[in-house]
Order: structure tokens, then C-alpha cells, then sequence
């Protein structure tokens, strides 16, 4: 693998986070640490990458990982990619950065993703399909179903 010299994760290797992200964002979510455990799955390869010299630097780097993380799923991989180079460039002495950086932006990015992907859309479409449904047409309460 080629590896630019600003770079210490290789670019597959972000694919590969983006790509857990993507598909894992709501598969481990519990009422303790809701997603914590699926954040510290998608930065896994990361760490391993970061921290390959030491083993027990590994595990005290993914316990660092896994407190309390909630946010909305579409929007935690802006999470990953800011505490990535972080996690890459300071190693250990960036630990209080990346745990602010995660419970900083965790409440405002879930606020934003609700509006815009939830609330919004359903907003909308209910308007529509109800104006339709109150026409007398039919279609109005297949969308409703569809959305």
C-alpha cells in the first residue's frame, strides 16, 4: 500500500470506516452507550493502524472509544473524520480532544440530521398526501404508506 507522507491511514482504510459507518450505524444500539459500540467498530481499522507497535495501547485506545455516544446516523461519519487525524497524529495526548470533539458534536449533528431527514421529509409529504387524501384521491394514502 502506498501511503503519502502526510498521511499514515491509507485511503482503503477510510473507505473501509465510511464504508461501517454507512452500513452499521444502528445495528448495536443500546440504552447505555446507545451507539458507542458500532463507533468503536468503525474506527477499529484505524486504531490497528495506528497503534500496531503496542497491544495494550490498542485496548486502552478502543476503551476510549466506546463511553457514551448518541447522534443521528447519517451524520456520525463527520464525527469519524474529524477524530481520525486526530487519533492518527496525536496519538495518545489527543484522548480529551477526541472524547470533546465526539460528545461536543453528537447533540447539535443529531438535532440537524432530525430536522433534515426526518422531520422535514415526513412534514412534507404528509401534507401532501393528506391534501390528497381530503380531494378524494386514493394515491394520497398510498404515499403516506410509501414515506
Amino acid at each position: 500500500m502506498k501511503m503519502n507522507n502526510n498521511e499514515i491511514t491509507p485511503k482503503k482504510i477510510r473507505s473501509k470506516v465510511l464504508i461501517r459507518g454507512i452500513f452499521t450505524s444502528r445495528v448495536s444500539s443500546n440504552y447505555e452507550k446507545m451507539q458507542a459500540l458500532v463507533y468503536c467498530y468503525v474506527i477499529l481499522p484505524v486504531l490497528k493502524i495506528t497503534y500496531r507497535i503496542v497491544a495494550d495501547v490498542l485496548q486502552q485506545a478502543a476503551q476510549r472509544h466506546l463511553p457514551f455516544l448518541n447522534t443521528h446516523p447519517w451524520f456520525a461519519p463527520y464525527i469519524f473524520g474529524l477524530n481520525i487525524p486526530i487519533e492518527e497524529k496525536e496519538k495518545n495526548n489527543a484522548a480529551d480532544a477526541v472524547s470533546s470533539i465526539k460528545s461536543g458534536l453528537m447533540g447539535p449533528l443529531a438535532g440537524v440530521g432530525d430536522s433534515l431527514c426526518v422531520v422535514i421529509p415526513w412534514t412534507i409529504f404528509g401534507a401532501i398526501a393528506a391534501n390528497m387524501a381530503i380531494d378524494g384521491s386514493p394515491v394520497g394514502i398510498f404515499l403516506w404508506i410509501a414515506v
